[in-house]
């Protein structure tokens, strides 16, 4: 995976863009705009891509979330945390019952109790 020396910012919704300004305009020099672009089954996520896109100055250096995605590291990555996988996958699913029922394991004593 290659890292780039480079600060990152990673807009899911196009607020966000005003959230980022003040960093976007005083740092624009080192400075790439990674857009979210994955596909998501909510309908209010529709469109997001477009409409960032719509947003940016010409003259940002943007790039999609899909093309770096396992590809690409930064020094720094500045987000909100609105962005999210919606993939199921086979591990997934047993991480979820090996938590669960670790849980009923810890829990179990404790409700016998009372």
């Amino acid at each position: 995976m290659q890292i780039k020396n480079k600060i990152a910012i990673l807009i899911s919704w196009p607020r966000e863009l005003d959230m980022f300004q003040v960093l976007i305009e005083n740092i624009s020099d080192d400075l790439v705009i990674v857009i979210d672009d994955l596909i998501y089954t909510e309908s209010e996520r529709s469109g997001n891509v477009k409409n960032i896109v719509e947003l940016m100055d010409r003259e940002l250096e943007y790039i999609l979330l899909s093309k770096v995605l396992g590809k690409l590291k930064y020094n720094i990555l500045f987000s909100t945390a609105q962005t999210f996988q919606e993939r199921f996958t086979f591990r997934s699913y047993l991480k979820y019952y090996y938590a669960v029922f670790t849980i009923f394991w810890i829990v179990k004593p404790f409700l016998e109790n009372n």
